[in-house]
């Protein structure tokens, strides 16, 4: 059964961005005279990376979510972006009055930063790396109900007197069974997977750092995530239990480049969200 599982996930890592998505979403090649196609390729150049196709997906068709992903086996890579991480960036350059003739540069740049930070991903394994947890994690998942199922001992000490000595025990008691004892596990391995992929994080991260782009990748942070209304902050006991991403404030922290008056930005974004908050609570209120 776990063979099955695994072999049908991988063949969905194929499926699914080759023939599933486009029915739901367009994909548009980005144009071979593009500025951004032409700065997208010297960074996937820069890292080595096997770039094929290039395309921008209509993502803003469904919700304001912004972002950008890779995919493909071997040397066929591609890279995908959101419409709306271009627009975005966009829109923000745009405000800024002091730089509008470097429009379209800047706004490459913080493009790039994000593809920066999913190089990272791609440059440390860690889509591999998490296949292999989440692979060995079923099959441990896998073991222990089978261990469960057939337990008399368990069966038995929880009132199933009448099937406790029969070979083939009821398949729904046992995963009844089973999922009594997981809720405790899975709790404390969740709580270790939100801790690698906190890690992963902060690894794609410094990746990004070390391509200069830094600066660019923490404007970005700081954009993303106030186009989605997303917190800044958050309780660290709480995030380290519940959240596979660190907080924005400490993912740019760790890049180690927001200077003073940057800082003194973030704690704008900060009370401008509390108070945003503040409002839709009397709203609803």
């Amino acid at each position: 059964l776990w063979a099955v599982i695994m072999a049908f996930q991988l063949l969905m890592v194929f499926l699914y961005p080759n023939f599933i998505a486009p029915l739901f979403n367009k994909y548009e090649p980005i144009p071979e005279d593009s500025p951004l196609r032409a700065d997208i390729v010297r960074l996937a150049e820069k890292v080595s990376y096997p770039l094929q196709k290039l395309y921008v997906v209509d993502g803003s068709k469904r919700s304001a979510h912004a972002n950008a992903y890779l995919y493909g086996f071997g040397k066929n890579k591609r890279i995908v972006l959101y419409d709306t991480l271009i627009k975005g960036f966009a829109e923000l350059n745009e405000e800024d009055e002091a730089a509008k003739d470097q429009d379209e540069s800047r706004n490459n740049e913080h493009v790039c930063s994000v593809l920066a930070h999913e190089l990272g991903h791609w440059n440390h394994s860690h889509v591999i790396k998490l296949m292999v947890m989440s692979s060995a994690l079923l099959f441990a998942q896998l073991q222990g109900y089978g261990l469960i199922r057939d337990s008399s001992v368990l069966f038995e000490a929880f009132g199933y007197h009448d099937h406790a000595a029969l070979p083939p025990k009821p398949v729904l008691i046992g995963l009844l069974l089973y999922q009594l004892f997981s809720v405790p596990v899975d709790a404390f391995l969740g709580f270790l997977s939100n801790l690698v992929s906190r890690a992963f994080e902060y690894q794609a991260d410094q990746f990004a750092r070390t391509l200069g782009y830094a600066k660019e990748l923490a404007q970005s942070l700081l954009v993303l995530q106030q186009s989605e209304k997303g917190s800044l902050w958050m309780d660290s006991w709480y995030g380290a239990y519940h959240s596979s991403h660190p907080e924005i404030a400490q993912r740019i922290d760790a890049l180690g480049v927001v200077a003073d008056s940057d800082k003194d930005f973030v704690q704008k974004l900060k009370r401008r969200e509390v108070a945003r908050r503040s409002g839709e609570d009397k709203k609803s209120a």
